[in-house]
């Protein structure tokens, strides 16, 4: 049975691995670039073949990552044009010689890809630290809910059950400041979190790994609540 502890876990280590896989692409742009550094550009004394086979490179580098073609499915042609601009795509495939604007274009684009993955991988970082605080206080909750004891009222005092009562009221509102906690997470780190959610969790069981863990939460504190503490009947006037 999964629970809401297995679905943060999941949802952290999903978080950690794109992290790694951007770490990695970065890298292969920052050495795609080294290449196109080294490219000279065509003049009027210059042969017509380009000194650095850069679509050579370009499948050395940006392509060679760890499943790339699950992540992208795309060609060599399309790869270029979704990272770079269709004239610097044009040039790269062209295989001649890149001209001083072509070449300036595209170290600038190449810095764009790095910068976008950059961009991401701090979004990611932020996810990954707001499941972690969730990670931590579910279990606690949990913890603190196990910890309650069984109660009837035939068993207990009206006090105790009073008590009861009001741990499973905070343990309720604690979920409540988390999710509110959560939520502003999710508005604040992008204008696209929607989308980087599905980017990261598409083949999960929720799309929302955060929020439904703490529903679950919820749902479970509510059951124990039915469950060990009956109704409290209501004092006469």
């Amino acid at each position: 049975m999964t629970t809401e502890i297995d679905i943060i876990q999941e949802a952290i280590e999903r978080v950690e691995r794109e992290r790694s896989l951007l770490s990695i692409e970065q890298r292969r742009l920052q050495e795609f670039r080294e290449a196109v550094s080294r490219t000279t550009v065509a003049t009027s004394n210059t042969s017509a073949n380009s000194s650095v086979d850069l679509v050579e490179m370009y499948r050395e580098t940006v392509m060679d990552t760890p499943d790339f073609e699950k992540a992208y499915n795309e060609t060599l042609k399309e790869s270029l044009e979704h990272e770079f601009s269709p004239s610097s795509a044009e040039a790269i495939l062209s295989d001649s010689q890149l001209s001083q604007k072509n070449k300036r274009d595209l170290l600038v684009e190449i810095n764009t890809a790095i910068d976008r993955r950059e961009n991401l991988s701090s979004i990611l970082e932020q996810e990954k630290e707001s499941l972690e605080r969730i990670h931590i206080e579910l279990t606690d909750i949990r913890e603190s809910m196990r910890a309650l004891p069984t109660c009837s009222f035939q068993e207990h005092s009206f006090e105790e059950l009073l008590d009861l009562c009001g741990a499973y009221d905070d343990l309720e509102q604690r979920c409540e400041r988390l999710l509110k906690n959560r939520q502003q997470h999710l508005h604040s780190t992008s204008t696209h979190i929607e989308s980087v959610n599905q980017y990261l969790y598409n083949d999960l069981d929720s799309s929302f790994p955060g929020l439904s863990a703490i529903a679950t939460t919820v749902d479970a504190i509510n059951s124990s609540r039915k469950d060990t503490s009956p109704e409290i009947p209501a004092l006469s006037a």
